[in-house]
């Protein structure tokens, strides 16, 4: 998880960081969730369609949080 968390980070703060468009002068942020499997608070392995819902509902919190952010799914 802290490896996936780590090139996440890397990727919010290349983009954050980019001046984008012709003339530079646009500016952009991302929101990324997280999810791994196994899950590091228990349980066994999930599936594929299991793990995209989870990184989006923790994409969706960052977003919620104010965006430009990285968060790894946390069962509720």
């Amino acid at each position: 998880a802290e490896a996936a968390r780590a090139v996440a980070e890397r990727l919010r703060h290349y983009v954050q960081a980019g001046h984008f468009g012709e003339a530079g002068d646009i500016r952009l942020t991302v929101s990324i969730g997280l999810a791994v499997s196994p899950d590091p608070q228990g349980g066994g392995p999930v599936t594929g369609r299991e793990q995209i819902r989870r990184a989006d509902t923790a994409m969706l919190e960052a977003k919620r949080q104010g965006g430009n952010r990285v968060l790894l799914w946390r069962a509720p």
